[in-house]
């Protein structure tokens, strides 16, 4: 089955669960939600109009009682409150309690007519009687048992529609309740079913992706290493990786095949041409440079299946500064590797036996004396950590930079033509050098490369990939090469076109 086939599997899988299980477990959710709604929205106040209603007829009969004893209007205050918030929750109670059951709405009918009758029978004949001045007959008339059982049967009346009331709510509660138990069995059942989904879905990765995945991972170990090149790559599990296990072994079976061109050519380089190799070899530096007070590196890539003389190295002089040079030879073969040795040995000679830099300039052109047909570029970069400046020749390569931790540059520019049998003359020039400022030199087979709308590099955008490698907190030479190359080398096209090199220097602070 396919990984496609897989996934749709899952899926319904899922869609199923949810199907099963959701959707009943989303209604009694809802249902919750309603009764917890009607208990809040209906009895919840109408549980506190019964209560009014029972505080209110009390508060009744306590002011017409005092008031006739008393005989004062203030002692009437009780009974005006009652009447007026029994009348209140009574209007509420009707309200809320619309539609919830004809025995609380009948209820509330019989509390309204009780109170009504009360206030009609006792309450108004009484008050009328002591505002009259016949105490004596309103107190006969309040204390007839009929003027008792009509108070008692408002009272009670008030009393069980509160209770009433009360005991509705509490079903509402209840059966809230009790959606609530449904909804958490529901949820529970949820839960089980997608831990259970969660264990079958491991599964099924486990065994129908990940086994193959791993087999897949295993051979593709085993092949990288010499003694199990030559197994096949053979893919299992579903369809998509049997074809990637396709596609990794047409890619094995290629790769093996270049190993053993590019080894018969190695050979054939040992053992017919031992000089081309030597000449390479002379013109190829180690990276790193120590020198005082300096922190340098440089790497350089060569064509592809040619021999140049571009070249470049670091020379210590005597008096604590280093000399960076940086070459490009025109042409490729035999007698561009000899000039390019020829040249490297006169100009680190003059150097290191205290000679100038532009005597070894001039002293460089007049090799080019001897091959009318070539030329080089040159760039000589005297490095002083003591004085914290930089002292160049620049005869026609490429201008190197110095770019400061703003990433603004200077240019160490041209002084004077490039080598070759027309001679020419050179200068020298100065630039200061600050902590974290790099000095950066190149050849031209970087900076000339394109990318795949055949735009070159240039030295802008060296520039730019220099201040990406800054940005990520790069700020050692050789890091900051290592990103620079790396990245030059995913845009271009044709990068093993020509020789690349790149040098970085800067002040090593910590000797500062």
């Amino acid at each position: 089955m396919s990984l496609r086939k897989w996934v749709a599997v899952l899926a319904s899988l899922a869609m199923l669960g949810f199907l099963v299980v959701g959707i009943p477990t989303l209604g009694s959710y809802l249902a919750a939600i309603g009764a917890g709604d009607a208990a809040v929205n209906q009895l919840s106040p109408a549980a506190r109009a019964s209560s009014q209603l029972t505080i209110g007829v009390s508060g009744m009969d306590r002011g017409v009682s005092s008031y006739l004893r008393t005989q004062e209007a203030v002692s009437l205050e009780p009974y005006v409150e009652g009447s007026n918030s029994s009348a209140a929750a009574i209007t509420q109670l009707r309200e809320s309690l619309s539609g919830v059951g004809q025995d609380l709405e009948s209820r509330v009918d019989q509390a309204a007519v009780s109170r009504d009758l009360w206030i009609a029978t006792v309450a108004d004949p009484v008050i009328a009687l002591v505002r009259g001045g016949n105490i004596a007959k309103a107190r006969a008339a309040y204390g007839l048992p009929q003027s008792q059982s009509t108070y008692e049967l408002m009272r009670s009346q008030a009393s069980a529609l509160d209770a009433s009331v009360d005991t509705e709510l509490n079903s509402q509660f209840t059966d809230l309740r009790e959606s609530a138990t449904v909804l958490g069995a529901a949820l529970l059942v949820a839960a089980a079913a997608l831990v259970i989904g969660l264990l079958l879905i491991l599964l099924v990765i486990g065994i129908g992706v990940l086994r193959p995945l791993n087999q897949l991972r295993r051979q593709l170990r085993q092949v990288s290493t010499q003694q199990n090149r030559e197994t096949p790559i053979v893919g299992a599990g579903p369809t998509e990786f049997r074809q990637a296990a396709h596609d990794a072994e047409n890619m094995r079976a290629e790769l093996v095949a270049q190993i053993d061109a590019a080894s018969r050519a190695d050979e054939s380089l040992r053992t017919e041409a031992p000089d081309t190799s030597a000449m390479r070899a002379e013109l190829t530096r180690p990276s790193e440079v120590f020198a005082p007070g300096l922190a340098i590196f440089g790497d350089q890539q060569s064509a592809q299946g040619v021999l140049a003389g571009d070249w470049w190295d670091v020379i210590s002089l005597n008096d604590g500064r280093s000399a960076l040079i940086v070459t490009d030879i025109s042409g490729h073969g035999p007698a561009a590797g000899f000039a390019g040795i020829r040249l490297k040995l006169l100009l680190t000679g003059v150097l290191s036996s205290g000679g100038s830099a532009l005597s070894a300039i001039e002293r460089g052109c007049e090799l080019f004396a001897d091959y009318d047909a070539l030329f080089a570029t040159v760039t000589i970069i005297i490095l002083d950590p003591i004085h914290r400046n930089v002292e160049w020749i620049n005869a026609g390569h490429p201008a190197p930079l110095i770019i400061s931790p703003i990433d603004t540059t200077r240019e160490l520019g041209v002084t004077g033509p490039l080598l070759s049998t027309l001679g020419g003359n050179w200068r020298s020039d100065t630039a200061a050098l600050v902590d974290s400022e790099l000095v950066v030199a190149w050849s031209d087979g970087i900076t000339e490369s394109h990318d795949e709308d055949g735009e070159q590099l240039e030295a802008a955008g060296l520039v730019s990939l220099i201040a990406q490698a800054r940005a990520a907190n790069l700020s050692a030479p050789c890091d900051v090469v290592a990103h620079v190359l790396a990245a030059a080398r995913n845009r271009a096209t044709d990068w093993d076109r020509d020789d690349i090199t790149l040098v970085i220097a800067t002040l090593n602070q910590s000797d500062a």
